[in-house]
Order: structure tokens, then sequence, then C-alpha cells
């Protein structure tokens, strides 16, 4: 991203959109806009979990009543739609970190244990670490 928006300001960006990292697809644009689409959910979603954080206090409502790292999950998403608005390899790196980012999630919720006991574990249990928990319906 950092490579892309110096590129921009030195007026060569089309060093990336001309390079054989650039991908090119019939329906291009049709792509790009659903990146943008995309992208625009994922910081929706980053400010609504910023606006959700409580000081010192366990917080599981807003995004994180579906899932306990919405933040993530919006790196992840705007990560996403970043490659599909670009189009461009150059854009894959961001992906590739995203192991590294679960595995912060995995020591943050040790140390959210640590923290608020046996209240997070029962907010383990109900809620999806990443993608939200399919509720069994009751007979």
């Amino acid at each position: 991203a950092v490579l892309y928006v110096i590129l921009v300001l030195l007026g060569a960006q089309s060093a990336l959109t001309s390079s054989i990292f650039q991908l090119h697809f019939p329906f291009d644009y049709l792509v790009q806009t659903a990146g943008i689409t995309v992208m625009i959910f994922g910081y929706v979603v980053v400010f609504w979990s910023l606006y959700a954080l409580e000081y010192d206090k366990l917080v599981t409502w807003g995004p994180y009543r579906y899932v306990r790292h919405p933040q993530y999950v919006a790196y992840f998403i705007i990560f996403g739609g970043f490659f599909l608005t670009l189009l461009n390899l150059i854009a894959l790196p961001p992906l590739l970190a995203i192991p590294s980012e679960v595995r912060m999630a995995t020591i943050e919720e040790e140390f959210l244990i640590q923290k608020y006991g046996d209240e997070y574990i029962n907010f383990q249990q109900k809620t999806g670490k990443f993608f939200p928990k399919i509720k069994k319906p009751i007979n």
C-alpha cells in the first residue's frame, strides 16, 4: 500500500498498471467496484468496533456480539478489498499477513482469559472468533 501511494505521489502509478504484476479480466471494473464496496464495508466494521469499545470492560455488544475479534475481521476484509480494487499482485502482501494476525488474536485471547476469567470463557463459547457461530434451533 505504501509503495502504491509513493508511486502515485511521484506520478509513476503506471509502473504498476503496465507491469507484469497487473491482473486483467474482461470485467475489471466490476471486480474493482466490488473491491471498493468490500473495503468500505471493512472500514465501517472497524469504526463500529472502535465505537463499541469500553475502557477496562469486556465488550459483548455491537459487532462483538457476532465475533470476538471484529477489528481483525475488518482488516481481513479491507485487505481483500484492496487487492480486488488494485487487481495487482503488489497488493498481496497484506493478505499474506493474515496468519500472523490470527496468531495475535490467539495471544490476545490468552490475556483476556487471564483478565476476565469465566466471563470471557463464556463469551468464547457463545461467540465465534472470526466467524459468527451458527446457533442450533431449539426443539
